[in-house]
């Protein structure tokens, strides 16, 4: 036998959701009176919206007399679909609006060591409390690749571990200034640093870069030569790194170079240099390694937070007005 269908029921032909409401409304009451009370319509309207949804189906839903209201079979077996698809639809309302406020989906942040020795526990801390169903992918990169995973869409916000300036398809949002240290060895006879280049130009000539407790100058480059990280990963920081350490009177020469903060102060406990260092890898503990502090507020150090010129995602959103919103909880 062949059955030939003459209507396609299209999604045009589909039932709304309100109207699917106000049969599962029927179907519970069993009663049209009751139904529509609760569903704040008249009880003709009701009616008539039941007796729509049934040509729009194809089938009847209820079996009706004056006194009793019974659901078919057919109507039987749509109840039960009926219901999963309001579910279904609330819940992929529900999910949509958690995205679309950054309250659900994923983050990926890129972070320097500075960066996990000073701002980002808190903020990682105060946004997860904040927003517990977004999935945090954090990554631990040097400055310059942050940035080309932020221009590639590989990241969605950078902590890169220096005072960067805007580049082309970056935004600097924020910075955290750090102080300039001096990392020697345990056993270096310099006991502070004096620089001559931030402070007043030496008596007679003699410079003051460095100073023991017996008074005698030294310059640091005749105490050991530098230690620093490759100019790869981050060039400009490199660069005025290398430029205070020639105008504290130390030789460019280069004994040294460690891939991070951590391996730059262990090469200077193994008595291999000397290096320039922010303040914050104090928080590293590294035995057989002294800090001392460097009284310049020239050099770029610190942490910026950075993003991508291009539309942020609804989840770095948020992060991005949690983070400028608690800057200074987070400074202090």
């Amino acid at each position: 036998m062949i059955v030939v269908i003459d209507k396609f029921v299209g999604m045009d032909s589909l039932p709304s959701p309100r109207l699917l409401t106000l049969f599962l409304l029927v179907a519970d009451e069993l009663h049209f009176g009751r139904a529509a009370r609760r569903a704040r319509l008249a009880q003709p309207a009701l009616s008539r919206q039941i007796r729509d949804l049934e040509q729009q189906l194809g089938f009847p839903l209820f079996e009706r007399t004056s006194r009793h209201v019974a659901i078919t079979p057919a109507g039987e077996a749509f109840r039960a679909d009926a219901a999963a698809v309001l579910a279904a639809l609330r819940a992929s309302v529900d999910a949509g609006r958690l995205v679309a406020s950054g309250a659900r989906g994923r983050l990926r942040i890129g972070y320097s060591t500075t960066a996990m020795l000073t701002v980002l526990p808190h903020l990682v801390r105060s946004y997860q409390r904040r927003y517990p169903d977004v999935r945090l992918v954090l990554r631990e990169l040097s400055s310059a690749p942050q940035l080309d995973a932020l221009t590639t869409g590989v990241l969605d916000v950078a902590f890169v571990g220096e005072l960067a300036t805007a580049r082309p398809r970056v935004r600097v949002m924020s910075r955290w200034p750090d102080r300039l240290a001096l990392a020697v060895p345990a056993d270096s006879p310099l006991r502070r640093v004096v620089d001559a280049a931030a402070t007043h130009p030496p008596e007679n000539g003699t410079s003051t870069a460095g100073g023991t407790d017996d008074g005698r100058a030294h310059h640091p480059a005749r105490l050991g030569p530098l230690i620093v990280f490759p100019r790869s990963q981050a060039p400009s920081l490199h660069d005025r790194l290398l430029q205070i350490w020639q105008e504290m009177g130390g030789a460019p020469v280069i004994a040294q170079y460690g891939e991070s903060w951590h391996t730059v102060l262990c090469l200077v406990a193994a008595g291999l240099g000397m290096a320039l260092v922010p303040g914050s890898v104090r928080a590293l503990r590294v035995p057989g390694v002294r800090l001392l502090p460097v009284r310049r507020t020239d050099a770029p150090l610190g942490v910026s937070l950075c993003v991508a010129t291009s539309p942020l995602s609804p989840p770095a959103e948020a992060f991005l007005s949690m983070a400028l919103s608690t800057q200074e909880d987070v400074c202090r």
